[in-house]
Parts: C-alpha cells; structure tokens; sequence
C-alpha cells in the first residue's frame, strides 16, 4: 500500500502544478467614472451607453488595451485591470498609461477617465452595456423599478483602487493551505487595514453628502441583511468580517454571501466584504478597501500601505491570526 504521505502528494498534484505556472506579484484594478470638463458624468455617447462606446473604440482601435477593460454596472464607470508586476510602481504605471490612451479617445467627446471615488455631481443611470440579455440591464431594469432598487443604483455608483497581491500564496501546496492563509489574511487585513484608514480613503462626498464607504455599507448591508442574519451572523459582520477562528467559519462567512449551504458552491465574486476578498484557482488577496484615488503619487501611496500590510504573509512564516 502506498504511504498516506505519497497518496497526498499524489492528490496535491493539481495544487502543486498551479502554483508553479502561477505568476505571482501584484496588480491593480481601478475604477474611475467617465466625465466631462465639469466634472459631471457622462452616461451616453453617440446614443450608446458611454462604457460600451469606449470599449468598441478600443477594441476597433487598439484591441491589446480593450483586454484590460472591463465594465461595471453603469455606464459612466470603467475598470482598468493591470498586470501582474514584480514591482507595485509598475502596476500603477501601467494603470495611467492605459488611461491616458481612454482619455485620447475620450477628447473627441470632451471627455476623460477620473479616478474618483464618487461624483459631486448626479447623472442618468444608464446600464453599461446595450447587448440585450445583459446581466448589467437586466439589474439595473430590475432596481429601477422600487425605491429600495433606485437606492441600490445610486449607492452602488462609487469607484475603488482594488489591490491584488498572489504572493500570500506562493508557498502553498494544497487547498487547507490555501484556506489556512486565505483565513490569517481575513483576520489580518480586518484590523490593520482601519488603521491606514486615512491614507487609503479620501472621505470625500457624493451628491448626497454620502462617501464611498456610507454608500457601499448601507447598500450590501440592505442586499444581503437576512442571508446572513438566517446563519447567526451580525449585520456589521457582511462587510467586516468577524475574526475567524478556524476555516471552517470562514467557509460558512463566505457561504453566506453567495447564499448557499456549500463551500463548493461559493463564488468569490459574491463577496463582497469592504475589507478584502479571495479569488480562487488562481489564489489572490483582492484588497477592496481603498478609495480611487486620481494622481500616481496618491496611488502609489496607498498600494504601498497595502502591501506592507499583506507582506508579514508572504514574507515569513509567522502566524497571522
């Protein structure tokens, strides 16, 4: 009979293979609302939703940076996606290159890419996409039809710096690995990430006198309260998550906020803590917390505390917890 430590080794394998093919680094993705001169968002260029015109310009244009967009639920956002860099100043500079070439295209329309948190200014909520069946105007048809849905529309129309980092990762060799690292960062980044709170958000308000955290709180807390109330969870623990003590309550957090009863089931783009999330086959720290933020030096600055706050985890092999 083969010895239990080969047999896991030859369950492992995938695991093993993964993580070798791997690239592990550091990447961005960062949302920012297409405005005019004035600072009001644009919803609508040439008839069509502004994000979808952008995106068909690109992909007309120059299809190797179309790759790096991706649209959000209204059509005055874009997301930029880096790639993954060895170096946090390469992210950020790849970041404002793809920008400036968006905003090129964008002059035509008196336009430009703005990395901010939310605007000052209202605008028409248009879904970012025209294609019939989207899943972005079906929700935003939906919504619009009750106060509470109009409320989610308004409240969901905030932008991010989401900071992406592997290396947490690198040296794991199975999935409790994988789980047992996803867990110390949670309990991690849920108490240090407050504290650089004044680095990496702005505070600044929306046309309501709301900022990006009031709107994204009230508006996932509204969403999801009973699927996490029915499992024991507390209101405040949907988008901070409590501390886990093992893996098994991280499981059931994040079964909770694709509401379901197996982890097999759970999708991490349903979880939306403020804090951070973890992206599965490939394994990533997404960390969510910081506003967007408009210059190279504001961006730089706020990766860079949240890198330093991730590096005790890829670092060294000390616990988290």
């Amino acid at each position: 009979m083969m010895p239990f430590h080969l047999w896991r080794g030859f369950f492992n394998i995938d695991f093993i293979i993964m993580n070798k093919l791997q690239k592990f680094g550091i990447g961005l993705e960062a949302e920012g609302f297409i405005m005019n001169n004035s600072g009001k968002p644009i919803s609508r260029i040439n008839g069509r939703p502004a994000s979808a015109w952008v995106l068909s310009q690109l992909k007309e244009r120059i299809p190797h940076v179309a790759g790096h967009i991706t649209l959000e639920l209204a059509s005055v956002f874009l997301e930029i996606r880096s790639s993954v860099h060895l170096e946090l100043q390469q992210a950020v500079k790849e970041v404002l290159v793809i920008r400036f070439t968006i905003n090129e295209i964008l002059k035509a329309c008196d336009g430009q890419l703005v990395f901010t948190p939310v605007s000052t200014l209202p605008f028409e909520f248009v879904a970012s996409t025209d294609k019939p069946g989207s899943r972005a105007a079906e929700l935003v048809s939906l919504w619009g039809k009750s106060k509470e849905g109009q409320e989610n529309l308004i409240a969901s129309s905030i932008a991010s710096l989401q900071v992406n980092d592997s290396r947490p990762f690198q040296n794991c060799r199975d999935e409790m690995e994988y789980l047992e690292k996803a867990r110390q960062v949670h309990n991690l980044c849920r108490v240090e990430l407050p504290k650089h709170r004044q680095i990496l958000m702005t505070n600044k308000q929306d046309f309501r006198g709301k900022t990006r955290l009031e709107n994204y709180t009230s508006m996932v807390e509204r969403v999801k309260r009973d699927q996490f109330e029915v499992r024991g969870f507390r209101v405040e623990e949907i988008v901070v998550p409590p501390k886990f003590s093992d893996i098994l309550g991280m499981q059931n957090w994040m079964c909770a906020h694709s509401n379901v009863s197996s982890f097999a089931s759970t999708s991490a783009k349903n979880e939306h803590a403020l804090t951070c999330k973890i992206k599965r086959h490939p394994w990533i720290v997404e960390v969510r917390y910081p506003d967007a933020v408009d210059t190279e030096d504001q961006m730089v600055k706020a990766v860079s505390a949240v890198e330093k706050i991730l590096k005790p985890t890829y670092e060294n092999e000390g616990s988290c917890s």
